[in-house]
């Protein structure tokens, strides 16, 4: 008989008399957030410190591609070999391990706040676990970015305008300084609407549990953008140009949820 996953035997007398076999199981979510992704055109990768086969069941469970037995420098080489493929390069981890691919990375990511040294190598620190955060801050980054482009566009529009109008000495002193106010009013007002209906990314996510998994794909989209994302040995998410990577086997597992006694091994 054979057993995937880390494997304890118990016996007395010098003879084995049973076996504890302790498997990872998949956090809560993390299929959506995968599907999520496909379906937003990014890349998907794992990057995983664990067993060469733990590698290849988690790849046949999330179909997308993964990398596994990697030591610290081979995940920063790794990211290196990703961002001259994709392009900027988003990592997730929250372990010893991943501190030098997160402070390789164009943005790293330590979920959970990590260990202190992936927490301090990061430049992103996501509070909690949960995988839902991922589409969340992908779609918060575009509209922020997306928002402060628009702004500028109306401030140096608008100003513009009015220094032309005003040099010509058609614009009262009172009439100037109340466009000015109303300028500012409608910058600020344009960014408060940033960060509004938080889960609605994650539930069209969810519309979408059916799919296994994400699958590793590339879209010649020009827009490259992505700041933040989340958890252990590392994956990546690549748009177009840009690219996020995100967690390891522990970032979508849990830690060691599962456990089944059997008879030894034969």
């Amino acid at each position: 008989r054979s057993f995937q996953g880390s494997t304890a035997f118990i016996g007395w007398g010098g003879q084995v008399r049973g076996l504890f076999v302790f498997r990872e199981q998949l956090r809560s979510g993390v299929k959506d957030m995968l599907a999520w992704c496909r379906d937003n055109d990014l890349h998907v990768e794992v990057l995983t410190g664990d067993h060469v086969a733990r590698g290849r069941q988690l790849a046949e469970e999330l179909d997308v591609p993964v990398r596994a037995g990697l030591l610290p420098d081979e995940k920063q080489q790794a990211v290196r070999q990703l961002r001259d493929q994709f392009g900027p390069v988003f990592m997730v981890g929250d372990g010893i391990n991943d501190a030098p691919a997160l402070a390789t990375a164009d943005v790293g990511a330590a979920m959970g706040c990590g260990t202190d040294v992936s927490r301090y190598s990061a430049d992103v620190c996501l509070l909690g676990n949960d995988l839902a955060r991922i589409p969340q801050m992908i779609q918060l980054s575009r509209e922020t970015v997306l928002t402060i482009r628009w702004n500028l566009l109306w401030a140096f529009a608008y100003n513009t305008v009015g220094v032309i109008i005003a040099a010509a000495g058609l614009l009262n002193p009172m009439i100037a300084a109340a466009a000015m106010v109303v300028s500012s009013l409608l910058v600020v007002s344009n960014a408060l609407r940033l960060g509004g209906e938080p889960n609605a990314v994650v539930q069209a996510a969810s519309g979408n549990s059916a799919t296994e998994g994400g699958e590793a794909m590339n879209s010649s989209t020009n827009e490259a953008q992505a700041r933040a994302y989340s958890h252990t040995q590392g994956t990546h998410l690549a748009r177009g140009n840009g690219r996020i990577e995100h967690p390891t086997s522990s970032e979508f597992t849990s830690d060691r949820e599962s456990l089944e006694i059997g008879e030894p091994a034969v």
